[in-house]
């Protein structure tokens, strides 16, 4: 990427945001938009829908950052980033979902040590996630990797499980509370949860 701006340090960048400094709203739009446009050009979106996200995602990041108690745990355009992509993955999926969406986080910019241990963390978490959902029923399983994984429909989920589509809708549910229900009690996964807090 090639900046011929002076770059502010994140933290200098936050307390004027706070601060309403218009200056620091241009900041981010520079530091930041170029990431956010790749990742929604790349995910059967446009220039336009760039702009429209990317609106959101400042709009997301003051409310944050006005929130009280609020400490930004990553580097800025990583945050921005994680905005961008969280909105853009639900516009999709109510647009196409049967959209595979494509991360480029990785191909954009360098991960900051602070990037690394968000990394590391999300990494653990998701093991033990991903532990917990192969001890779930055959059923379960094949419901919530159909859903979430795979992005079929309620309806050809139902197909292949031999139930209508509201009884998998209602299976669907079931099974996610008993997973969320399993990793909220799981000791190791609420440590990772208080370590990156």
């Amino acid at each position: 990427m090639n900046e011929d701006y002076e770059r502010w340090p994140d933290e200098e960048l936050i307390n004027a945001l706070k601060a309403g400094d218009n200056q620091a709203f241009k900041q981010v739009y520079r530091q930041g938009y170029s990431l956010v446009e790749a990742l929604i050009i790349k995910n059967n979106g446009n220039a336009e829908d760039a702009r429209d996200v990317f609106q959101e995602v400042l709009f997301v990041l003051v409310k944050k950052l006005r929130a009280p108690g609020f400490r930004l745990s990553s580097a800025l355009n990583t945050f921005l980033y994680a905005i961008a992509r969280n909105i853009w993955r639900n516009r999709l999926r109510r647009r196409k979902p049967q959209v595979e969406f494509q991360d480029t986080r990785h191909d954009a910019i360098d991960l900051t040590e602070s990037d690394v241990t968000v990394k590391r963390l999300f990494e653990k978490r998701h093991g033990i996630v991903r532990q917990l959902l192969d001890g779930l029923s055959d059923k379960c399983r094949q419901i919530l990797l159909g859903f979430y994984y795979h992005k079929k429909t309620m309806r050809q989920i139902g197909e292949e499980q031999g139930l209508s589509e509201g009884s998998a809708k209602v299976q669907k549910h079931r099974c996610m509370g008993y997973l969320k229900n399993e990793v909220e009690a799981h000791p190791e996964y609420q440590n990772l949860i208080n370590e990156g807090s």
